[in-house]
């Protein structure tokens, strides 16, 4: 079972690869005055994301890097969010429990261009680990770790405000909505809804 989520995830970032080595013979052009040609875009993110049926936000943050021009874009993304963390007391020993979610995602966007401002719409799809563990404070052991895969699909809108410079890079921050599907499946701590939705803050760079 596990083989087979590492191919896929191993697929997954191939196809990333693949893409970035047909998209390097092509040549692109911004619109910026002296701008050098560009394909690649990097960001950081932070925001909150919601599971569907609950009102608690959680903190989310998010990577991602990306093959582009001025129309379409092709990229890898990967987050963070904890599910849950709690620390009991059980026959005088500590323990701490934490769930974490982990989405990878392959997205692909188009990207809609008016003066120094950017909009982007897209779709993609995700393989999402479900990660718990189980420590014992008092001697800093794991005692239990569990992952299970889940795979998903999602959607986005985005909106950057793009700072472009004399030399052809073009810093930005942006705003970003997501809503993510995620597939229903029993997971060690029985039923749980993962599909979720997410509003990030995006600060990165168009190279």
């Amino acid at each position: 079972m596990t083989i087979r989520y590492i191919i896929t995830a191993l697929i997954m970032v191939n196809l990333f690869f693949i893409e970035r080595g047909f998209s390097q013979s092509l040549g692109y052009d911004f619109g910026y005055k002296d701008a050098k040609k560009t394909t690649d875009e990097f960001s950081l993110s932070a925001g909150q994301l919601n599971f569907n049926n609950e009102w608690k936000a959680r903190a989310f943050f998010q990577l991602e890097i990306m093959e582009r021009d001025e129309k379409y874009g092709f990229g890898l993304g990967l987050g963070w969010t904890n599910i849950d963390s709690k620390r009991f007391t059980e026959n005088l020993i500590n323990y701490k429990e934490s769930v974490d979610f982990i989405p990878v995602e392959l997205n692909g966007k188009r990207f809609f261009q008016l003066n120094n401002l950017e909009f982007g719409i897209g779709i993609g799809v995700s393989m999402n680990f479900f990660n718990y563990q189980l420590d014992n404070v008092d001697i800093n052991k794991n005692l239990e770790s569990k992952t299970r895969v889940l795979f998903g699909a999602q959607g986005m809108g985005e909106f950057k405000i793009l700072f472009p410079s004399s030399y052809g890079k073009n810093a930005f921050v942006g705003l970003e909505g997501k809503y993510q599907w995620v597939d229903k499946a029993n997971t060690f701590l029985d039923h749980r809804e993962l599909s979720n939705y997410r509003l990030i803050i995006k600060l990165g760079g168009i190279f």
